[in-house]
């Protein structure tokens, strides 16, 4: 049976619950807390406050994690033989078929007889890392049936907080940081700025929750630039009501110095992230000969592969990403 099953489902419905009970409470928090302390009704610690919007995290990766049927992936440093353990795990047992794809019946472009890992998918860059994503394979029975059987490949979209999380790593390992650290002051006379700008009718508890992980992920990176406890953002983010530009331009300053060019890269890719809101699943499916620029991080524009018995030669100019029913596919011709 495909995925999801009843099991899954509920499965899932459960995680759902539980994402739900654990945003209740940090919004519970957020409001409260700070005029509880006021009165001196036995305000909940920052310790456990902290704690809370960490199980939150835990709670959002659990739901996130529901959705997807189990596969089989290779996890690792650089350079330790993943990919080429992967070759072999799915090494053909017959020069009559091919491991990869769904289902023989269905024929090219779903289904390739010669289609090899080793030949026309995993990217050969020498000694410099290729391989940049985590490969996953899923048996074909836990496939979701709402996978158009003629791209067996999905590619996952990042969410919304992921993406922020690299703008704001890049930013801070490649550029000149803030001239200042974001103290509370400093947050707080930011958002206000940014609610007479760009002023909101309510806030957003998924903005709210989004800007949140992405501070808390980057005080682990550079505790002296993000000073500020996630407590204390996550207070002054629901004293301020603003609207989806807002947001973005927030998450400009804080997190990579309010750079336009990185800014505008950011809309662009939320605006994508908000189609594939309408897909059945946040992601892509891709033709078989995509595969090999989508692993390769060294982003090469053409594939030459002397040997093998499908793609002997692709270029990147050959695929296009068009909209096929709820789909978003790229196709190679």
């Amino acid at each position: 049976m495909g995925f999801p099953d009843e099991r899954d489902r509920q499965i899932i419905r459960q995680a759902d619950q539980v994402e739900r009970l654990a945003t209740d409470i940090c919004d519970w928090l957020a409001e409260f807390n700070s005029d509880r302390r006021k009165v001196d009704l036995l305000p909940i610690p920052e310790s456990d406050e902290f704690e809370i919007l960490q199980l939150r995290r835990l709670a959002s990766s659990l739901y996130t994690s529901s959705k997807v049927p189990v596969a089989a992936a290779v996890y690792g440093p650089s350079q330790v033989g993943k990919s080429l353990f992967m070759g072999q795990v799915l090494r053909a047992q017959s020069e009559a078929f091919s491991p990869l794809g769904r289902d023989e019946a269905h024929g090219e472009p779903a289904y390739y007889k010669d289609l090899s890992f080793n030949t026309d998918l995993n990217p050969q860059s020498g000694s410099n890392e290729a391989t940049a994503l985590v490969t996953r394979f899923t048996t074909k029975d836990r496939i979701s049936e709402s996978v158009s059987p003629e791209y067996p490949v999905m590619v996952k979209a990042l969410t919304r907080v992921e993406w922020i999380r690299v703008l704001a790593r890049g930013f801070h390992v490649e550029c000149r940081g803030q001239d200042f650290p974001w103290d509370e002051s400093h947050l707080d006379k930011m958002l206000e700025d940014m609610s007479r700008q760009y002023p909101g009718t309510s806030v957003d508890r998924r903005w709210r929750m989004d800007i949140i992980d992405a501070y808390s992920y980057m005080r682990t990176v550079d505790r002296r630039g993000y000073p500020t406890k996630e407590a204390i953002l996550s207070a002054l983010l629901s004293r301020y009501m603003l609207s989806e530009e807002g947001y973005i331009k927030a998450c400009g300053e804080i997190f990579w110095g309010g750079w336009k060019s990185l800014t505008d890269l950011f809309i662009r890719i939320n605006k994508f992230l908000e189609k594939l809101a309408n897909s059945p699943e946040p992601a892509i499916l891709v033709h078989w000969a995509g595969v090999r620029f989508l692993l390769d991080s060294q982003r090469s524009k053409v594939h030459e592969r002397k040997n093998s018995l499908c793609f002997t030669r692709v270029d990147w100019a050959d695929f296009h990403l068009r909209q096929r029913k709820e789909w978003y596919v790229l196709e190679y011709s």
